[in-house]
């Protein structure tokens, strides 16, 4: 039932995408609220987080709640792909501006993606998950989401192994600071640029 629920949740989304609900979003502050969310997830896998949050990332108009899906989209992905893997396993999230964009990374230390089907991970029901283990939706629905933000969702196989996302959002000018209704629950404010757990 809870696959089901799933598919049919993807499936409204792929059909009938909303319009971003766009208001003031402190990026590094919805990354670190998505990464609270996540670390049941990560304890359970085995999973060291690494995050490296820029201090000059500045406030962007974005629907923070389609970025969390992106973001949580993108973690789950990342967490799937090491849940079972050799130790160490990390999953690396790190923020920088380019420019006139803000730029998200995901990335990780697994076996990266084949050559061969690269070209077609954000194609709709195209999966590598095991039966029941996915949709094949959810990289099409985060690909729709950040076009309709004016981004990109980019993609590549790291040098020193695994895969790595990069999501650009462009910088749009806000004329009122990002307040707490602007991120999905609370969080904690940053103590440094880069923060390490093992968890």
């Amino acid at each position: 039932s809870e696959r089901a629920s799933r598919i049919v949740r993807d499936l409204l989304s792929f059909a009938r995408p909303s319009e971003p609900q766009k208001i003031a979003v402190d990026i590094n502050r919805l990354v670190a609220s998505v990464l609270e969310t996540q670390e049941a997830n990560l304890e359970a896998a085995g999973v060291q987080l690494e995050q490296q949050l820029a201090n000059d990332v500045c406030t962007t108009m974005a629907d923070p709640s389609q970025i969390e899906q992106v973001l949580v989209n993108l973690i789950g992905n990342a967490i799937q792909v090491l849940n079972g893997r050799p130790k160490p396993r990390v999953l690396t999230i790190r923020t920088e501006a380019s420019g006139n964009y803000i730029r998200m990374m995901v990335s990780d230390n697994g076996p990266g993606i084949p050559r061969e089907i690269i070209s077609q991970i954000f194609d709709p029901f195209f999966t590598t998950k095991p039966l029941g283990k996915g949709t094949g939706l959810g990289l099409t629905i985060s690909n729709t989401i950040i076009q309709e933000h004016r981004g990109k969702i980019l993609v590549e196989n790291q040098p020193t192994g695994g895969a790595k996302f990069t999501v650009e959002l462009p910088v749009v000018k806000c004329a009122i600071a990002p307040t707490a209704a602007s991120l999905p629950s609370e969080v904690k404010p940053l103590a440094a640029e880069s923060a390490k757990r093992a968890v």
